[in-house]
């Protein structure tokens, strides 16, 4: 056997194509490159109305993974425009029966997801950390919904994009992950909300 490098995977966001470069994927019909885009276009198109449009066009494909990949896309958009998106219409949409019947945990998913949106989540950031290198801003913000606190994790990179990295019902074991993971330590964080204590 000759010398072989081994390969890594390695994943890569998919990146925005041009408005214009939308129509020509979706005729190419290769689902992987449509499933890549429509990923691009529910994490950053800046136009929800026309994220909705392709959205509504594909959600429906013979394409398992197209179709699954547009239920996701319902949920980035109602997480990234909040109070602008529809939530009352999508649930109306999503009543439908899939015309794939493998979808239909999918969609029972999507819809649980829809629904959580329309409860009051109260929403504190609670502490702050820096990374130096590299360079990462972190932030602990706890939920209260209808009784139950959880506590999440987020951190933003060089490039100013903002990454969730888990949700918790224990704030310690997040303080203890976090340590693992980042050798960010219990006491390196500035508390912010000055009613919670470590």
């Amino acid at each position: 056997m000759g010398d072989k490098m081994t390969e890594k995977l390695i994943y890569e966001e998919p990146s925005l194509c041009a408005d214009n470069e939308v129509r020509d994927i979706i005729k190419s019909g290769d689902s992987g490159k449509i499933c890549d885009m429509l990923v691009a276009l529910g994490l950053e198109h800046e136009n929800m109305q026309f994220v909705e449009s392709i959205i509504l066009e594909l959600m429906h494909s013979d394409d398992y993974y197209i179709a699954s990949v547009c239920l996701l896309d319902i949920g980035y958009l109602a997480m990234r425009f909040g109070d602008e998106f529809d939530t009352a219409k999508w649930l109306k949409i999503l009543e439908q029966e899939p015309k794939n019947p493998e979808l239909k945990q999918n969609v029972e998913d999507c819809i649980a997801d829809l629904k959580r949106t329309l409860i009051e989540v109260i929403v504190t950031d609670l502490y702050t950390a820096e990374l130096a290198e590299p360079k990462l801003f972190f932030r602990i913000t706890k939920y209260e919904e209808e009784g139950r606190i959880s506590y999440g994790n987020s951190y933003i990179d060089k490039n100013g994009k903002e990454w969730f990295n888990g949700e918790y019902e224990d704030i310690n074991e997040l303080f203890l992950d976090v340590e693992q993971e980042f050798g960010i330590h219990k006491t390196d964080w500035i508390k912010i909300d000055k009613s919670e204590e470590k």
